[in-house]
Parts: structure tokens; C-alpha cells; sequence
């Protein structure tokens, strides 16, 4: 039977994580989709010119920019790209935002 991780868990070497919540997730994403959509509108391209770059479709890049998307880290670094930034600027951008 597989473990349910809570908000605070002990890990096999006895150490505790604390885990995100579902609010702080949605939070991060909200972020990181308004730090992706700023760099497009300063690249000057529209959402179908950018998708087109990364190699998604328009709707979803609409999606991930409102942060109804919890993307994978290969989508991600698609969207890093698309955007000439690195993925970790990206996140440290989203991140930074919430402190």
C-alpha cells in the first residue's frame, strides 16, 4: 500500500518535510503563469506567436499564463525556452513573488 504524504511527513531516515498546500500550490502556479505571461508581453509576442516557439497549442499556454495548468518540468523548460530565459529565472522570478 502506497504512503499519502500530509502536509508534514516523516521520511524513512526520520526526517520531517513539509509539504506544500493545496492553496500554496495554486498560488505558485498563479505565479509562475503571471511571470511567464510578463516575459511574452516583453518579448512583444502574442500567445499564438509564443506557442508557436514553444511548441504548444495557443489554448494551452492561455492556460498555464492563468495557472489552471500544473505542468511537467519538460513543458516547463519548453516554456523557458520559448521565452530565451532559463527555467531556473523563471522560478526564481515565481518564487520571489510570494515573499
Amino acid at each position: 500500500m502506497q504512503e499519502v504524504l500530509t502536509s508534514n511527513t516523516t521520511m524513512n531516515n526520520g526526517s520531517t518535510i513539509d509539504l506544500l498546500s493545496e492553496e500554496q500550490g495554486v498560488a505558485i502556479l498563479k505565479r509562475f503563469g503571471d511571470v511567464i505571461r510578463r516575459r511574452r508581453i516583453e518579448l512583444n509576442l502574442t500567445q499564438e506567436q509564443f506557442s508557436i516557439r514553444a511548441g504548444l497549442h495557443r489554448t494551452y499556454v492561455s492556460n498555464v499564463e492563468r495557472g489552471e495548468r500544473n505542468l511537467t518540468l519538460l513543458t516547463a523548460m519548453r516554456i523557458a525556452q520559448g521565452l530565451e530565459i532559463s527555467l531556473l529565472e523563471l522560478l526564481t522570478r515565481a518564487l520571489s513573488e510570494g515573499t
